[in-house]
């Protein structure tokens, strides 16, 4: 029968594949060997007011260079700065609901780099300078991997062909003569 949209679909990659799987989790180590500073992107923000720093704090204690923040701003993922660390929860802050108790950062907000890219997403910066100062929540910031240091590019990353047969395919997907 046809896949419908929408529908999702099961694949069984093998059991030569997932017993790689499964030793590659069991023997896993953090990248360089130092497993005591290693702390994964998922667990900052999944922890963000333990790891937001100011300027002040990542002079003392700054980021690795694998750690980018940004801050999520008119639709868009912006390079940031924390400036401050403010008194204030979303519910001191205006439009927030009562229930919302994020710490507020004083932040500033930089303006995308487009690069040659203007034609392929529909940007416009909404301020009149090129970096704005706004009050955000925590919900706003976030933490990503910083140029070629997302898990892909690990040396131990988990690398390992999927053994697919021949026969699970339909014939109308194997247009290859």
């Amino acid at each position: 029968r046809d896949i419908q949209p929408g529908e999702e679909i099961f694949i069984d990659y093998g059991s030569e594949w997932e017993e790689a799987w499964e030793k590659h989790v069991k023997e896993w180590k953090p990248p360089l060997g130092d497993s005591s500073t290693y702390v994964s992107i998922t667990e900052m923000n999944n922890d963000k007011d333990k790891w937001i720093r100011t300027g002040d704090e990542l002079d003392e204690d700054p980021y690795p260079v694998t750690v980018q923040v940004s801050c999520f701003v008119k639709g868009f993922h912006h390079p940031c700065e924390i400036l401050k660390r403010t008194k204030e929860t979303e519910a001191d802050v205006f439009d927030a609901g009562p229930t919302r108790r994020h710490t507020v950062y004083q932040v500033l907000v930089h303006e995308l780099d487009r690069g040659n890219n203007d034609h392929e997403v529909r940007y416009r910066w909404r301020f009149p300078e090129s970096s704005q100062r706004l009050s955000l929540s925590d919900r706003y910031i976030r933490f990503f991997p910083g140029p070629h240091s997302s898990d892909q590019h690990l040396t131990n990353g988990f690398r390992h062909h999927i053994g697919l047969k021949d026969d699970m395919w339909p014939e109308q997907w194997k247009n290859i003569k």
